[in-house]
């Protein structure tokens, strides 16, 4: 390398040494000006003890920008509407959700004298009820339209003047001394949010200000926390049995209807279902699982059972293979397994070894089968 080229490279080293030194005056000169006129450190957020951290940086330390959900639903509910004077009405989440105003009580007795027919529909442990009474009875065409909160069945119902209480039918006109909104809070598609759940009260919280008329809810607030506790114990808990009637010759449905309904079961559209004390125990369906339709015959038939839905899944089987039993003397034909092999002793044992150590896997996870939340979790 000659002189020249040496010179070069010199000058350009100058030059970029000017350059960056250059720019870290100007970052200083830029420090300085906001501190002096804004009264805040510059320095770098990511040099302090508590910076950002990230779920997988070191544990305990909180995010700048964490907040709980908690905090999110309070302001959510400091800012709804809310009537003063007559009544007063504690959050969802901070505390009972009942009227603790006298008055606003004794009109809630008034409102409870009226029966209500549908109780066996509501659940006090899965469902959100909000009562809403109207002191003097008020002309009703609408309802508040709170299906955009949630994607879970809600149901209204009606306390109609001097007639009692319906299911709301939307449309029609009443005059009315209150209403329940019943809401289901946890299906196969997951569990409610609290801030989906003050949405909805909000709603009925301003419709009944504007009707000068009391409100109250159910508080949810625990049960919502213990439910998502049991929630997680219910993954992969589903159990459904699949077994099969192979008759010699087909049968054709009218025989079976008549058989069927004979020995106790209830024909569902041509599903037969055979319950004990209000709960189904197994369907008779055809091969395909299907309704048996009108007019057919048939020479092989499903017998389908939801073991996660019985509170003794071991006795459950032992009332399909009664069943299969008269069956096979009524009909010439012959059980088979799943697989659609015939039935033998080698396979009953095998189902019922099977079958226990799912009870035995249910026990150990403190899962009740056969409970509510299992019927609405695993329908």
């Amino acid at each position: 390398m000659n002189q020249v080229q040496l010179a070069i490279v010199g000058l350009v080293a100058v030059i970029v040494l000017v350059i960056i030194g250059y720019y870290i005056y100007q970052e200083n000169k830029f420090k300085k000006i906001v501190e002096k006129n804004f009264n805040q450190s510059t320095s770098d957020v990511l040099d302090q003890e508590k910076g950002i951290v990230f779920e997988n940086q070191a544990e305990g330390n909180l995010s700048s920008f964490q907040t709980s959900e908690r905090s999110v639903e309070f302001i959510q509910v400091e800012t709804k509407p809310s009537k003063s004077g007559d009544t007063d009405f504690d959050a969802l989440l901070d505390g009972a959700a009942e009227v603790i105003n006298p008055v606003a009580n004794t009109l809630f007795a008034k409102y409870e004298e009226k029966v209500f027919p549908y109780a066996d529909k509501v659940s006090a442990e899965f469902d959100h009820v909000i009562d809403v009474y109207f002191p003097k009875s008020i002309k009703l065409k609408a309802l508040p339209e709170v299906a955009q909160f949630t994607n879970k069945t809600i149901n209204i119902y009606i306390l109609e003047k001097n007639i009692g209480w319906s299911l709301y039918e939307r449309g029609k006109k009443y005059q009315i001394d209150g209403i329940k909104v019943v809401s289901n809070i946890i299906d196969s598609d997951g569990l409610v949010t609290s801030l989906q759940l003050n949405n909805i009260y909000n709603e009925f919280n301003n419709f009944a200000n504007h009707n000068d008329g009391v409100i109250r809810q159910n508080d949810l607030e625990l049960e919502l926390r213990r439910i998502q506790q049991q929630v997680k114990h219910l993954v992969d808990l589903q159990l459904e049995l699949e077994l099969f009637l192979l008759n010699k010759e087909p049968v054709e449905i009218r025989q079976l209807d008549k058989y069927l309904v004979s020995s106790g079961f209830t024909n569902w559209n041509g599903v037969y279902k055979y319950s004990l004390n209000g709960k189904t125990i197994f369907e008779i369906r055809d091969e395909k699982g299907n309704p048996l339709a009108g007019n057919t015959q048939h020479q092989v038939l499903s017998i389908l059972s939801k073991l996660h839905h019985q509170e003794n899944p071991l006795s459950a089987i032992n009332e399909i293979f009664d069943f299969a039993e008269n069956y096979m003397q009524y009909f010439e034909s012959r059980i088979l397994s799943t697989n659609r092999m015939l039935m033998t002793e080698k396979e009953f044992s095998a189902l019922d070894r099977q079958v226990k150590n799912y009870v035995n896997q249910c026990n150990r996870k403190g899962v009740v089968l056969g409970s509510e939340i299992i019927l609405r979790v695993l329908p």
